[in-house]
C-alpha cells in the first residue's frame, strides 16, 4: 500500500468516523474540477486526478469507480454552489435578474468552477457527452425560473404588460455565459458590472413609469 493510500484509510484520533472519507471526496472533487476545467473531460485521465488529489488510482476508485461517476459528483457540487443568492432588493420586480448580477460577482471568486462550466458547455453539445443531460437540465431550470418569475411580475402589473419575459431570460443567460468566457480570458473584466449595466437598460425599457407624487398643497 502506498503512503497516500494508507493516509486515506486511517482515521485520525478524535475525528468522527467517515469524516476522513468526506475530506478525501472533497479533495478528489476539487482536483477533478480543476483538471477537467483546464483539459476537458475526455482529455483528463483518472490517474492524473488521483495524483492531484494525493491518492493512488485504487484509492480514487474506492470513492469514484469511474470518471462518469466523478463527473456526476462534480456537477452536483456545482449545483450546490450555484444556488441563486438573495438580491439586494428582494422586493423588486426585477429581483430574479438582480440575483444573477450578485451571482456573477460571487463567481469571480470561483475560477475553477467557472472554467469547468465553460469547458463542459462546449463539450456537452455532443449528445454522447456524459454531461449532456445535466447541461440540458441546467438551462431548462434557469430559463424556466427566470421566465416564470418575470411572468408573475408582469401579470401582477409590476412591470410593463408587453415585457418579453422569455426573451429576457434567454438574453441574460447568454450574457452571463459570454461574460464568464471573457472573464476567463481577461480576469480584469468585471462580469458583475457588465451584467448590471445590461440590467439597468432592461429596467429602463420595461419598468412601469414612476407615478407623479400627489400635490397636497391647498389653496388659500
Amino acid at each position: 500500500m502506498t503512503p497516500a493510500a494508507n493516509q486515506t484509510t486511517r482515521r485520525r484520533p478524535g475525528r468522527p468516523r467517515g469524516s476522513d472519507s468526506a475530506d478525501v471526496r472533497r479533495r478528489i472533487i476539487a482536483a477533478g474540477t480543476e483538471l477537467i476545467g483546464k483539459q476537458g473531460f475526455e482529455a483528463t485521465p483518472m490517474t492524473q486526478i488521483a495524483e492531484a488529489a494525493g491518492l493512488s488510482p485504487t484509492g480514487l476508485a474506492h470513492h469514484f469507480p469511474s470518471k462518469r461517476a466523478l463527473l456526476g459528483a462534480i456537477l452536483e457540487y456545482r449545483d450546490e454552489m450555484d444556488t441563486f443568492p438573495d438580491a439586494e432588493n428582494p422586493g423588486s420586480p426585477w429581483a430574479c435578474l438582480d440575483e444573477l448580477v450578485v451571482l456573477a460577482g460571487i463567481n469571480s471568486g470561483r475560477r475553477n468552477l467557472v472554467r469547468l462550466f465553460s469547458t463542459l458547455t462546449a463539450e456537452a453539445v455532443d449528445t454522447k457527452h456524459p454531461g449532456h443531460a445535466w447541461m440540458l437540465h441546467h438551462y431548462d431550470r434557469i430559463l424556466t425560473s427566470v421566465t416564470t418569475r418575470l411572468e408573475r411580475e408582469r401579470q401582477a402589473g409590476r412591470i410593463h404588460p408587453d415585457t418579453p419575459c422569455n426573451h429576457i431570460a434567454h438574453r441574460f443567460t447568454a450574457l452571463m455565459d459570454g461574460y464568464q468566457v471573457q472573464w476567463l480570458l481577461d480576469p480584469g473584466f468585471d462580469m458583475a458590472e457588465a451584467l448590471a449595466r445590461d440590467l439597468a437598460e432592461t429596467k429602463r425599457a420595461w419598468s412601469l413609469p414612476t407615478p407623479e407624487p400627489l400635490n397636497n398643497t391647498t389653496k388659500e
